[in-house]
C-alpha cells in the first residue's frame, strides 16, 4: 500500500499467508516514510513518489524471501487514480519528471499488478498523515492491513479508474500535429517576383499572347500592342482584387452589402468583373476610368510597384502630383499615407532633401536690443531703379529715380524716401528730408557694397571718397554717427 500527503510520503508491505487449516493470517513486514521535499511538489506527483517507494520495498522483500518462501502473487494498491494512470501509460508519452519514476517502477513490477484502494482502506494513510503512538499500539489497520485481506482474492475490491484520467493529461507530452490545408486558390508569386511595374506589365501581356495562341483565337507577332497592354492591365488588377477583396466579390454578386471601408465608395462590378467605385460622375463627360476608377488595396506589392512607376515617369513629382495622376483611372484606399510612405522610400527623393544646417548666430547688435524712440539709430539702403513719368504742361518726360529706405532697428519702422539719382547731393537730400520728418539720428548704418539696386558704375558714384566725405562733414555738423559696413557684408548691419 501506498499513500501521500502535504506533509510526506509512505509504503508499507502486508504478507498474506494461509496455513493447512485454511486460515489467513495478515502481517505487517516493512513500512517506510519519507518528508516532502522543501520545494513545493503537487499532491499527484508525491503519490507517484510513494508508489516509486512501494514498488523498491516490494522488490526488495521479493529478492530476501524467495529463498524462503514461495510467493503467489503480487498485489500492490493504491488510492491516487492519476498515479494509477500514469502507471499504465507508456513513459515517452509522459513528461520527464513522471516518465523517469513510472519507467523505473515498471522495471520493478508490472502494471497489472497495480489496483485502487480507497483512502479510508489504505493503512499508509496512517504514515503518510501520522498517528498518535497511543493509536498506533492498537491500530487494527496499521498493523494487519484492511479486513477484506482475510476474504479470497476474488472478493477483494475491484479497480475503478480509467487509464487515461483528465487530471493526468498536464503530465502528458505535447504531440506536434502536421496539417495541410489546400488553398482553395494558391497564391501566385508571379506578382512578386518582379520590381517593376513595366516589367510585371509586359511578362503579363506576353503570357496573355500566349494563352491567346493556345487557343486559336487571335494570332500577334511582334512588339505589344496598346490594347495587349491595357488587357494586362485589367487582369493584372482582377488578380489584386481577388487576392484582397474576395468577400466583398463576393457579397457584390449576391447582390448583398460589402464591407464597412467599402460601403462609401459605392462600388460596383463592371462588366469585365472588376471593382469600380460608384460616386456621383456617372453622366459626366468623361471617360470610363475617370468616372468609375478602380479598387485597390492599399498593402499589395503590384499597388507599390503602380505608386512608384508613377512617382518616376513624372519626374519624382511629390505627393500631391502622384495622388492626383493615379486618381484618373484607380482609386487606392489610404491613398495619401500609401503614396507619402513609397516617396519617402525614393532614394533620390531622399538625397535631394537634406536636412538643412542652422548655424549658431551671432549676438544681435547694441542698437537692435536697446529700447529708444524710433529711428534713433537707423538703417539704410537703395532700391530701384524705377521708370517714373514727369507730366509738364505740354510734355511727359520719362525718367529713373530710386528709394532710399529708412528702416528704425528697434521698432522696424520703415520710412521712404525718392531720391533722383544715386548722387551724393541726392541721398543727403533725402537724408534731411528724412531727419526733418522723423528727428535726428544718433547712428545710421549704410552699406557701402554693391548690394545697391541699381548699376555698378553708378554705384560707385555714391561711395567715392570724396562721397564719403561730404557725407562725413553732413553727419558730423548734424552729429551722427556714420556706419559704413564692410563691403559684401550687409549682415553688419543688423537687419
Amino acid at each position: 500500500f501506498s499513500d501521500a500527503s502535504e506533509t510526506g510520503y509512505a509504503a508499507v508491505v502486508y504478507i498474506r499467508c494461509i496455513n493447512t487449516d485454511s486460515e489467513v493470517s495478515v502481517t505487517q513486514i516493512i513500512s517506510k516514510t519519507r518528508a516532502a521535499p522543501l520545494k513545493r511538489v503537487t499532491l499527484p506527483r508525491l503519490e507517484l513518489c510513494a508508489a516509486h517507494l512501494l514498488a523498491n520495498l516490494v522488490h526488495y522483500v521479493q529478492s530476501q524471501y524467495s529463498s524462503v518462501l514461495s510467493i503467489d502473487s503480487t498485489t500492490l494498491w493504491c488510492d491516487s487514480t492519476v498515479t494509477l494512470s500514469w502507471i499504465h501509460t507508456l513513459p515517452y508519452r509522459l513528461k520527464t519528471y513522471v516518465a523517469n519514476r513510472v519507467s523505473q517502477i515498471q522495471e520493478l513490477i508490472p502494471p497489472s499488478s497495480w489496483r485502487h484502494v480507497s483512502s479510508a482502506d489504505n493503512p499508509a494513510d496512517c504514515a503518510s498523515r501520522g498517528i498518535l503512538p497511543s493509536e498506533l499500539v492498537h491500530h487494527t489497520l496499521w498493523w494487519h492491513g484492511p479486513l477484506w485481506l482475510q476474504l479470497p482474492p476474488p472478493d477483494w475490491p475491484t479497480s475503478s479508474f480509467s487509464p487515461l484520467d483528465d487530471s493526468s493529461l498536464d503530465e502528458l507530452k505535447p504531440v506536434p500535429l502536421s496539417v495541410f490545408v489546400a488553398a482553395s486558390q494558391p497564391p501566385w508569386d508571379l506578382l512578386t517576383r518582379f520590381s517593376s511595374w513595366t516589367k510585371l506589365l509586359h511578362v503579363l501581356a506576353y503570357l496573355l499572347r500566349f494563352v491567346s495562341h493556345s487557343r486559336r483565337q487571335e494570332h500577334h507577332v511582334g512588339p505589344l500592342s496598346v490594347v495587349e497592354v491595357r488587357a494586362a492591365q485589367l487582369r493584372l488588377f482582377q488578380l489584386v482584387q481577388r487576392e484582397s477583396f474576395p468577400d466583398d466579390l463576393a457579397a457584390l454578386r449576391d447582390n448583398k452589402n460589402c464591407s464597412i471601408k467599402l460601403q462609401r465608395l459605392a462600388p460596383f462590378i463592371d462588366a469585365e468583373g472588376l471593382l469600380r467605385v460608384g460616386g456621383r460622375l456617372k453622366l459626366a463627360d468623361l471617360t470610363e476610368e475617370v468616372r468609375h476608377p478602380c479598387i485597390l488595396p492599399k498593402s499589395h506589392h503590384v499597388v507599390n510597384l503602380l505608386i512608384d512607376h508613377t512617382h518616376l515617369q513624372n519626374l519624382h513629382s511629390g505627393v500631391q502630383l502622384t495622388m492626383s495622376l493615379l486618381a484618373q483611372h484607380v482609386w487606392i484606399l489610404s491613398a495619401r499615407s500609401v503614396v507619402r510612405s513609397r516617396i519617402f522610400q525614393c532614394l533620390p527623393c531622399f538625397k535631394q532633401r537634406p536636412k538643412p544646417l542652422f548655424p549658431l548666430m551671432g549676438d544681435l547688435p547694441k542698437a537692435r536690443i536697446t529700447p529708444a524712440r524710433p529711428f534713433l539709430s537707423t538703417g539704410i539702403d537703395y532700391g530701384g531703379p524705377f521708370n517714373v513719368k514727369i507730366h509738364n504742361l505740354r510734355s511727359i518726360r520719362h525718367t529713373k529715380a530710386y528709394i532710399c529706405l529708412f528702416v528704425c532697428l528697434v521698432t522696424k519702422s520703415v520710412h521712404i524716401e525718392v531720391a533722383t539719382d544715386l548722387s551724393t547731393d541726392a541721398f543727403i537730400a533725402a537724408l534731411t528730408r528724412f531727419v526733418s520728418r522723423r528727428g535726428l539720428c544718433t547712428d545710421i548704418y549704410s552699406d557701402c557694397g554693391t548690394n545697391f539696386v541699381g548699376a555698378r558704375n553708378s554705384l560707385q558714384q555714391l561711395i567715392t571718397s570724396s562721397g564719403k566725405l561730404q557725407i562725413h562733414q553732413f553727419s558730423l555738423g548734424q552729429k551722427i554717427n556714420f556706419h559704413l559696413n564692410p563691403p559684401a557684408a550687409p549682415h553688419h548691419g543688423g537687419l
